[in-house]
């Protein structure tokens, strides 16, 4: 079995333990032991509560493009955007980044091309729109699922402190298996 390296905490109050990062940069306090060892993804199995978080995400999405005025087209690709980079990430828990990547890299360019045809564009201004829309996308989609990913991580850490929730639950499972029932 393989030990964890030891961590040197630096002290913010001694300079001489401050590591360098360049000239310009301020030096920077942290431990070893903080950082995370891998990023959080959207869970591939989730109770009612995370559904609940999904659809107030989406509404609040909803009402803002409302308050917006937004064509019903925005509604539509945006949606389908947030629920296509959720079921990516569910997918492909491993690598999620590369997930969402994925997926705005491909949605963004299919949904431009289509309305660009519907405008009447010509055929051959698609590749520009394709290309454009594959970097952009693949931005977007990496947003969006930072976005998605934190929705479930806030739900996963409030969730103790809701009603039924999980933490709870199985302490009090524990708790009345261990008495002795009083009913004869």
């Amino acid at each position: 079995m393989l030990e964890d390296p030891p961590v040197r905490v630096l002290s913010p109050l001694d300079p001489a333990q401050q590591p360098l990062v360049g000239p310009a940069l301020a030096p920077q306090w942290y431990s070893a032991a903080a950082l995370p060892t891998k990023p959080y993804v959207v869970p591939s199995r989730f109770g009612v509560s995370g559904i609940l978080a999904l659809m107030t995400g989406m509404a609040l999405l909803f009402g803002f493009l409302r308050f917006l005025e937004a064509p019903p087209v925005a509604f539509l690709f945006l949606g389908t955007m947030a629920l296509a980079i959720c079921i990516g990430q569910m997918v492909w828990g491993n690598v999620p980044r590369l997930a969402s990547v994925a997926v705005g890299a491909v949605l963004w360019p299919m949904f431009m091309s289509a309305a660009a045809l519907y405008e009447g564009a010509p055929v051959e201004a698609l590749f520009c729109t394709i290309i454009g829309g594959a970097l952009f996308g693949a931005f977007m989609g990496y947003i969006t699922g930072t976005c998605a990913a934190g929705t479930f991580l806030i739900m996963e850490k409030i969730d103790p402190y809701l009603p039924g929730g999980r933490s709870r639950a199985s302490h009090t499972t524990r708790k009345s298996a261990a008495k002795p029932s009083s009913i004869p």
